[in-house]
């Protein structure tokens, strides 16, 4: 989980974020990723998709609503590092206005999930 957020006052502020990996093959994977920019707006974005897995990469790549969408997952043995890019840095990824998932997320457990977007 990424988390650049603190607590005021029962809001809080700054980006959160989970992702979940699921292999279904040497090859590919299960990716359910969501992030929240928090208060004051709570913006947010989430993808759930499978995707190829090569050399320890993989990558998103946006559909119709945004074919620049660009969200690359390098793996390593403590987490995944998410690099988002995009043309509309307001709308980017079919995300809410300026979410990013970018951000490394720790990995938190070895076992299959059970994934949920």
């Amino acid at each position: 989980m990424v988390s650049k957020a603190k607590q005021v006052q029962g809001d809080t502020y700054g980006t959160t974020g989970d992702i979940q990996v699921k292999a279904i093959s040497r090859s590919k994977i299960v990716v359910a990723l969501s992030v929240n920019m928090g208060a004051p707006a709570y913006n947010s974005g989430g993808l759930l998709d499978t995707l190829q897995y090569v050399n320890n990469t993989s990558v998103y790549i946006g559909g119709q609503d945004d074919p620049t969408c660009r969200i690359k997952l390098t793996f390593n043995e403590a987490g995944i590092k998410v690099t988002q890019k995009q043309a509309d840095l307001n709308f980017g990824c079919g995300f809410g206005h300026g979410v990013f998932a970018d951000g490394f997320y720790k990995k938190r457990s070895s076992k299959t999930p059970i994934l949920r977007h």
